[in-house]
């Protein structure tokens, strides 16, 4: 049998050699068989010798190279270089690399596209989770355009699609992966340029600004890229803050359990040390949730600086749909996050007692909504999360009066043990 698959290959190697010699020679063959036996040729290459590959997908027909040399790819899970090694070959053979990339890419994530969790496993991921199979591969895929710098815009749409689709199904592992593995030089600065103008265009024409001059653009003038850049860099600044959330509670749980008085005077110093190392991290955990998700109205069609008063296609009105759908899950759960950040370190910092009851004015502030999403009903919360959330305002309230009470002690009793809420 052995011999018999050999024979059969040196044959078809022939007839492709004498095909490419009359057709150089000018005889008239009918293109779509020599393409057919080429790409029977090109996939017994693609096991044994792939640097031939390029070399043989270049005779093929314009119209046939980019998918078949992107089927190819689809196949290669080698090393980095070694994928990037391939392209170089395809661009030295006169094939279109940018959409060979684009095809390979496309033809790996489209594999996955119809892939969700069950909505059991909604429950966010912890950031040391390792990702699964599928999610690796997605992530590899990404590397096909992102291999030239021509190509990062395109890119850019591609990594934030993925990466919503990774936040929806709670993968904050895989997402962080993702933007993880980009280039360093991935973000162009003129990027960065453009997001800090729209920002500042958005502030100084805001409701109520004294500023004067022409009015901006409309939101719906601004390329589509200037909103995905807003886009990359707050589901970013979501997968940043989450996994600093774990550095604090890590933290957090170094904390002594000894009262200082009982301690040695090494112990205390050790004790003071782990107080000024907990507060700063908590002061940079809570900066990271305010200023980098709640206080910009994180994902919000507006931050985006995306036109939602006429979706332009279908794809426009899906991802309208799954940035809706995103708030609706990471809202609430930064609130929650917040909220016990600033509870939790009410020991070390006695002022974020205060603030954390001061997130109920935050929840109803009509300019956020915030309020919207925690009384949405989602998969893991079919009845919301706003009762929840006020269960939290009474547990900040009734600490407060319980330290008011133990520092006035002459006074009656506020309240009774009894209402106290279960921790």
């Amino acid at each position: 049998a052995t011999e018999s698959t050999d024979a059969d290959v040196n044959l078809l190697r022939v007839v492709v050699h004498i095909a490419l010699l009359l057709r150089r020679l000018g005889f008239a063959l009918p293109l779509g068989a020599v393409a057919d036996v080429l790409e029977r040729y090109i996939d017994l290459l693609a096991s044994n010798n792939r640097h031939l590959v390029a070399v043989y997908v270049a005779h093929l027909p314009p119209s046939r190279q980019t998918e078949a040399y992107a089927l190819f790819l689809r196949g290669v899970d080698d090393p980095l270089p070694v994928r990037m090694q391939l392209l170089v070959l395809a661009e030295t053979h006169g094939l279109d690399v940018d959409a060979i990339a684009k095809l390979t890419a496309q033809l790996v994530l489209d594999k996955h596209s119809d892939s969700r969790l069950p909505a059991a496993a909604y429950a966010l991921a912890e950031p040391i989770e390792r990702t699964s199979d599928a999610e690796s591969e997605q992530i590899r895929a990404i590397e096909w355009i992102t291999a030239f710098p021509r190509l990062y815009c395109y890119a850019l749409v591609e990594i934030c699609n993925l990466a919503r689709r990774f936040l929806l199904c709670g993968r904050t592992n895989a997402a962080a992966k993702l933007f993880n593995s980009l280039p360093d030089d991935f973000v162009q600065p003129e990027w960065i340029v453009k997001a800090r103008l729209d920002d500042t265009s958005a502030a100084s024409h805001s409701p109520g600004s004294s500023a004067n001059g022409p009015p901006p653009a409309p939101i719906g003038a601004l390329p589509e890229a200037t909103s995905h850049v807003h886009e990359y860099i707050q589901m970013l600044s979501l997968c940043d803050a989450y996994h600093y959330y774990s550095t604090w509670a890590e933290a957090m749980c170094k904390r002594p359990t000894n009262p200082a008085s009982q301690l040695s005077a090494r112990m205390q110093a050790q004790c003071l040390e782990w107080k000024e190392r907990a507060v700063q991290t908590t002061d940079h955990a809570t900066l990271m949730f305010r200023s980098r998700l709640i206080d910009i109205d994180w994902l919000s069609p507006q931050s985006l600086c995306i036109a939602v008063s006429s979706p332009s296609d279908n794809s426009q009105t899906s991802r309208l749909e799954e940035l809706a759908r995103l708030r609706e899950l990471y809202i609430p759960e930064t609130v929650f996050r917040l909220h016990s950040i600033l509870f939790d370190s009410r020991d070390i910092l006695p002022q974020n007692l205060k603030r954390s009851l001061d997130l109920a004015q935050l929840v109803a502030d009509e300019s956020l909504g915030i309020y919207h999403q925690l009384a949405k009903p989602t998969m893991a919360h079919p009845l919301g999360r706003l009762t929840a959330f006020l269960g939290l305002m009474r547990r900040s309230a009734f600490e407060i009066l319980r330290i008011q009470q133990l520092s006035q002690p002459d006074k009656p009793p506020l309240l009774a043990d009894s209402t106290l809420p279960a921790s």
